[in-house]
């Protein structure tokens, strides 16, 4: 039997590692935080039940896997599988419950309505008599039916790598970017940060540059004198921005987004300007991700440079300078 487990982000390999000290079987990494696939022949819901754990969130057995695209026409092909795995009868009450990680064009919402509409029985989120899963990764769909009591939820008792916990993981990637490609910001600086919100790569950078232009329609978590932040996409950046003598995006977008974007960003950097984008995986095909964004990157940028660094295994980081 195949299952998805949850974790606290960051904590997978501890999860991991828990999880087979309860039962015997092979975990298999997924491609974003928090998340791994378990496989076993044992009593891997009652064992689970049963053990003290800190790291292990829910379990999910897993009826079924499918690939799908982002496009909204796989709405109906994951309601569509939903409804033919799902067998609930008229007297039953059932609940859909999709968790969405990845950028789509529909929303979990979305799917909650088309599973809802083919199926004839009485929705009940309360109580239940069977339970449709939906678990979309991206291109990859976990479901099943389950009863309430074949999915297990635990307590994570271990949540924070950090004793002194920053505004965000943010904070400690843009730090390693600049050690890691020997980036030093200069005081007379004006940086642009492109989907800023919450705001970590914006308080590093306030703290070493001039001012910062931090753009993002949500809110930043933290105020600065040197910050000015525009609520707005940065498809609305107004065209009296000025000159910047770096541009950072830590946008989570398809690479190939990411780096259309900074092509039209280009123009706004002086003349041998700084970039630096972290790129996304979302697929397992990292070596591809990379190389189809610096590909689309080549056409306005220079001089890259590509690192893996310790606070995003699940990204790369790339710095380049204007052409």
């Amino acid at each position: 039997m195949i299952y998805l487990i949850t974790s606290a982000s960051g904590f997978e390999r501890e999860a991991q590692r828990e999880i087979l000290e309860i039962v015997k079987g092979r975990t298999k990494s997924l491609f974003m935080k928090g998340l791994f696939v378990f496989e076993s022949d044992g009593p891997v819901l009652e064992a689970v039940k049963e053990a003290e754990t800190k790291y292990v969130g829910h379990v999910y057995p897993i009826q079924k896997e499918i690939r799908i695209t982002k496009d909204k026409e796989s709405v109906q092909k994951i309601a569509d599988e939903a409804f033919k795995l799902a067998n609930i009868s008229k007297d039953e009450k059932f609940a859909v419950r999709c968790e969405r990680r990845g950028n789509h064009e529909f929303s979990s919402r979305d799917i909650d309505i088309a599973v809802g509409n083919l199926i004839e029985a009485k929705v009940d989120l309360e109580n239940p008599d069977k339970i449709i899963v939906v678990q979309i990764i991206q291109d990859l769909m976990f479901l099943s039916v389950l009863t309430p009591d074949e999915i297990v939820s635990k307590q994570v008792t271990v949540s924070k790598k950090y004793e002194k916990r920053p505004l965000n993981r943010a904070e400690f990637k843009m730090s390693e970017a600049f050690e890691a490609f020997e980036v030093e910001p200069k005081k007379d600086w004006r940086v642009l940060d492109i989907g800023a919100a919450p705001g970590g790569w914006s308080k590093v950078l306030s703290e070493q540059v001039k001012e910062v232009v931090a753009v993002d329609p949500a809110e930043l978590k933290f105020k600065a004198p040197n910050v000015w932040h525009l609520k707005i996409r940065i498809e609305n950046l107004p065209a009296n921005v000025g000159k910047f003598d770096m541009i950072v995006n830590d946008m989570n977008l398809d690479p190939v987004e990411s780096a259309e974007l900074m092509c039209n960003l280009a123009k706004l950097l002086k003349t041998e300007g700084i970039a630096i984008m972290t790129v996304k995986f979302i697929t397992r095909e990292r070596k591809k991700h990379i190389a189809v964004a610096e590909d689309v990157l080549s056409r306005c940028f220079k001089d890259f440079k590509t690192k893996r660094l310790p606070h995003n295994k699940l990204e790369t980081t790339i710095m380049m300078r204007r052409t």
